[in-house]
């Protein structure tokens, strides 16, 4: 095996009266002149500078050759020209989506406190909305328009403080302690499709204490027409008045509702 020798600080830039620099002294040096064309049967064959068309031989498929065009030509339009109107900017009123369509909803933070409930604030969020048909919690809030029910929902981990059992065993401090607390925040989730500025004003929004446990799902009536008797109304909001909200909760629920 040949080591390859690599000249000290060789030149960026070979001139014509320097030796030229070789990396491997076994190697050849390259010739100036160039290869000289191979033969083919005893000619040399070069390649012409003006191709002729190939020649449409018989059964050959070949297509014609393409016309050569000036850049004139091809600046110019072919064919009839058309004249079309002039175009004029769009004043008018693009059309809103369907409202159908819309699978948002509007989430209100509410408060309760001693029995009466109020909107604190007010947000759109994007949907789906998954609309719960069975009540698991103590509590739960149902929204109802003049003709049907819109929206339903548990609440859970409000309403009470909850106090652990005193480790020093203290007799009547055995186990855990819950008291009910007079004010409580919750969320209620509204679904936009079902609601309108004619609809805010209708709207209720209830809150039951859960007395007994319910197994049925939910059907078309309200929880207090078909539970009455296992449930409780704890409060209860008649109508929503946009003008008593804060300036950013105005401004979702009209988002909304326009």
């Amino acid at each position: 095996m040949v080591k390859s020798v690599r000249t000290k600080n060789p030149p960026l830039r070979q001139g014509s009266d320097e030796s030229p620099v070789i990396e491997n002294p076994s190697l050849e040096k390259m010739d100036k002149a160039l290869d000289r064309p191979n033969r083919i049967r005893g000619k040399i064959l070069r390649m012409p500078l003006d191709p002729p068309p190939p020649s449409r031989g018989r059964g050959k498929k070949v297509m014609n050759p393409i016309p050569i065009k000036t850049q004139e030509e091809l600046d110019t339009t072919e064919g009839t020209s058309v004249e079309y109107p002039q175009q004029e900017e769009f004043k008018g009123t693009r059309k809103k989506p369907s409202r159908q369509k819309d699978e948002s909803y509007l989430r209100l933070r509410l408060l309760i406190q001693d029995g009466n409930m109020s909107v604190v604030e007010a947000h759109k969020v994007n949907g789906p909305l998954t609309m719960e048909n069975k009540i698991e919690s103590s509590l739960v809030y149902e929204a109802v328009i003049p003709s049907k029910r819109i929206a339903m929902g548990s609440i859970t981990d409000v309403g009470f403080n909850r106090s652990f059992p005193n480790p020093e065993g203290v007799p009547g401090q055995e186990g855990h302690l819950f008291i009910e607390v007079p004010s409580y925040e919750f969320y209620a989730r509204l679904p936009v499709k079902d609601l309108s500025a004619s609809i805010l004003p209708k709207l209720e929004i209830a809150v039951y204490k859960v007395k007994s446990p319910i197994e049925n799902t939910m059907g078309e009536k309200s929880l207090a027409a078909d539970f009455g008797n296992e449930l409780r109304e704890v409060a209860r909001l008649k109508g929503i008045s946009i003008k008593t909200l804060s300036q950013r909760s105005q401004k979702e629920i009209r988002d909304v509702i326009r």
